[in-house]
């Protein structure tokens, strides 16, 4: 497994972490794949790099042998609709989960269809980027 999986499994652990509310694990999380960015490759034992305790051995190793690890597997069927909420420009952990929460949103199609001014936080403006934000995404993708 590359360097660079492991990299995304954490950085996607820490968002998840985020939308649930754990900003301190999830801070945690996100030095631990600072760590290994910065590392040359991920030795056999991953403590030998610099931040990498106990509980992330376990978790890059149980990674690397399964391809997953539970507990992220868990996050993602809690928060479906974290991943691609996030990648609209304004939307964060918090605002994703609280679109979903409040006005359904699950995906970024529905970030058209929904008065986004209902959740709060969200104003006009923000509400009026976030939309063009959604399209451009869309527009990516098409």
């Amino acid at each position: 497994m590359h360097k660079g999986e492991v990299i995304d499994m954490l950085e996607e652990y820490e968002l998840l972490l985020r939308v649930d509310g754990m900003d301190g694990k999830a801070a945690m999380v996100g030095m631990a794949a600072q760590s290994i960015r910065e590392a040359e490759s991920i030795p056999p034992d991953p403590m030998q790099i610099d931040g990498i305790g106990p509980f992330f051995r376990e978790m890059i190793v149980d990674f690397q042998m399964k391809g997953t690890n539970e507990e992220l597997e868990q996050l993602r069927m809690w928060y479906p609709y974290a991943r691609e909420l996030t990648q609209v420009d304004g939307i964060g952990p918090t605002l994703a989960r609280r679109l979903h929460d409040h006005v359904g949103v699950t995906c970024v199609e529905d970030l058209l269809e929904v008065e986004l001014t209902e959740v709060r936080g969200v104003g006009e403006a923000t509400a009026e980027n976030i939309r063009l934000s959604a399209m451009s995404v869309l527009l990516q993708r098409a």
